[in-house]
């Protein structure tokens, strides 16, 4: 009699043999990770971060800057009078000033006292006094008041480009108050963007039984969902709202964003599809930071760190994280960053020299579930965060260390998800939808630090 065989072909095999021992367990590649969104949401959640419920899907906010913290100026080309006495205590000139910050060039300046120091800010030529300012033109007119590092305290000649730095203000025996001046709220604003993702299915299909996971609906359910996620949180970085959320663009050239529903031409800010219906979208975090994120090395508030990791040296890095910490009501940020950054930093707490010395620490967990390891300088701790959402893509290189007390989301319509909603002519499917209708809320964009260690694309190779 002929041996019966495991076989190869046929009923035996196409239907009888069992290939899955365990047939409804299926591995996934990819796990929903988006740390960002996340902690955002999270926040709200607790009631640490600002969260807001819309009734317009373009909404504003306010914020203010202390205009106290940087009070300083520029002469404005040659001085329009110079010392006649060499600068001597009490000697006149009269000058123009340029890119003020933190007071006004009125009748307020009055009385008010100055340090200087040359355009390169190597040279102090002394102190000055503001004995008058014309009302008609602007024109300053200053008094020496010393030089501590002269013998006969005589202040330097003035020049064009000189930096001013404000003191305090002197006022003579018997005098009335001062002028006051006052500033005002700043406002920037940004809108909803409505997101809506779709799970359709035959009832044949919804029916079947099957193997790897029995239902195909709840499958693809839970599938879009993940992916609905992963649009929100992609969304919240690289989004971008047409006509900017308010502000000096300084990456875009120093334009200064003014208009809110509106452009000069009296048109509304949006694009539209292609039936003609208005589309709204959201700026989202790093396209804001794109925008209007201070690059200049040269700037006190510099934000921005476009930095080449082959001639990146220890001192420089130092430097960096001493602007980082500007603000002295933190002593920790996270930066949630790319693969390839946290490779770089691991790299180098590893083979450190005495050209770099870089302390990171072992894996620890947040409360939220997400790994990081904190990176320690003299001036902050960074808290390293991997955002999965950069890796192979051009922003891999990317640190981005948001102030998470100035993020936030606002919420047009709460988020839902619409089930059966195809149901004109009762056709014989189920279809499904995901729906969102939410904006970022960023505010004090100078409290926001982002540092690009791909520049001449080194970091990556």
């Amino acid at each position: 009699m002929a041996t019966e065989r495991l076989g190869y072909s046929g009923v035996l095999y196409e239907d009888r043999r069992q290939f899955y021992p365990s047939e409804q367990m299926v591995a996934q590649l990819y796990a929903p990770v988006t740390p960002f969104l996340s902690t955002v949401m999270a926040r709200e959640a607790m009631g640490s971060g600002p969260a807001a419920a819309n009734e317009d899907k373009s909404y504003k906010m306010f914020e203010h800057r202390q205009h106290w913290r940087y009070q300083e100026a520029e002469i404005d080309g040659a001085p329009n009078s110079t010392f006649s006495s060499s600068g001597a205590p009490g000697d006149t000139a009269k000058v123009d000033l340029k890119n003020v910050e933190g007071f006004k060039v009125d009748a307020s300046l009055e009385n008010v006292t100055f340090d200087v120091f040359d355009s390169t800010e190597t040279t102090n030529k002394g102190r000055l006094f503001v004995q008058s300012v014309d009302a008609g033109t602007g024109e300053v007119t200053v008094k020496a008041l010393g030089n501590p590092a002269d013998a006969n305290e005589q202040v330097d000649a003035l020049a064009g480009g000189d930096k001013l730095y404000m003191i305090s203000s002197a006022h003579g025996e018997g005098d009335t108050a001062p002028e006051a001046y006052g500033d005002e709220l700043d406002v920037v604003w940004n809108s909803v963007q409505r997101e809506r993702t779709a799970i359709e299915v035959t009832e044949d299909l919804r029916r079947a039984a099957l193997r790897g996971e029995s239902s195909e609906l709840a499958r693809l359910r839970n599938e879009k969902q993940n992916e609905h996620k992963i649009k929100n949180s992609r969304n919240f970085l690289y989004g971008y709202r047409v006509g900017g959320i308010g502000g000096t663009a300084h990456r875009a050239g120093g334009t200064s964003d003014e208009d809110f529903l509106k452009d000069n031409s009296n048109n509304v800010l949006h694009i539209q599809d292609k039936d003609g219906n208005r589309v709204t979208t959201t700026m989202g975090w790093i396209s804001a930071m794109q925008r209007y994120g201070q690059d200049d090395d040269s700037a006190v508030k510099q934000n921005w760190f476009d930095r080449d990791v082959s001639s990146y040296d220890f001192y420089s890095f130092v430097e960096d994280t001493e602007k980082l910490a500007q603000y002295a009501d933190r002593d920790m940020m996270t930066a949630y960053c790319g693969a390839a950054v946290m490779s770089f930093w691991s790299t180098k707490a590893l083979s450190n020299t005495s050209d770099w010395q870089v302390q990171i620490s072992d894996r620890q967990t947040s409360e939220l579930g997400f790994d990081y390891r904190i990176l320690e300088t003299p001036h902050i701790a960074i808290r390293l965060v991997k955002e999965p959402t950069l890796r192979a893509t051009p922003y891999e290189g990317l640190m981005m260390m948001p102030d998470l007390d100035y993020v936030g989301t606002a919420q047009y319509a709460p988020d839902t998800y619409e089930s059966n909603i195809k149901t004109d002519d009762a056709p014989d499917i189920q279809k499904d939808e995901i729906r969102s209708w939410k904006g970022l809320t960023l505010r004090l964009l100078e409290r926001h630090f982002m540092m690009d260690l791909n520049k001449n694309n080194n970091l990556l190779g």
